[in-house]
């Protein structure tokens, strides 16, 4: 019996070791989608969230979409090709200017603005700088584009908004 429990381990012993040693199964990731291509186009205004961001209550958030929103809701058209926008505002507040010059940036890599980028700078005529976060990549997969507006007092932000918009031409 010891014999045979012997050969089945001197059998079982190579043939684990050779199964174990696999090669690797090596992946290659494709080229990133293009982003300016993603965000370019038309896009409406779908949902509003207000973040309190001074609280420290687990749900900070409220849906302000009703104020946002009203009967016709804002649209905002980006050109990639030439890096404008203009906002048409409708029943909405706006907080984005008319129109004027945009930009994709991302501060930790800002080489690498339009490949990863985590902010949209909008630039309105005759204004200053609006710095929105991006809450997801723009890709032309994804029909929602969502850019969080924040808004402070004193240099402090204390309140933002997730600002949900939706491809009007998919």
């Amino acid at each position: 019996m010891k014999h045979l429990y012997r050969r089945l381990m001197c059998l079982m012993i190579p043939a684990l070791l050779l199964t174990a040693c696999k090669e690797e199964e090596s992946y290659e990731f494709g080229e990133p989608y293009d982003k300016i291509e993603g965000i370019n186009g038309a896009f409406k205004l779908i949902q509003t969230i207000q973040y309190d961001e001074l609280s420290r209550a687990f749900d900070n958030s409220l849906d302000v979409s009703d104020v946002f929103l009203g009967s016709n809701s804002m649209q905002i058209n980006f050109n990639g090709s030439d890096f404008t926008y203009t906002v048409d505002a409708n029943d909405s507040p706006n907080f984005l200017g008319e129109g004027g010059s945009w930009k994709f940036f991302n501060p930790e890599e800002p080489d690498n603005s339009n490949i990863y980028p985590t902010q949209v700078i909008l630039t309105p005529n005759g204004g200053s700088e609006i710095i929105l976060a991006l809450s997801a990549p723009p890709i032309l997969a994804n029909p929602t584009v969502g850019l969080k507006l924040e808004k402070g007092c004193g240099g402090r932000n204390t309140v933002s908004y997730d600002l949900i918009f939706e491809r009007l031409n998919p």
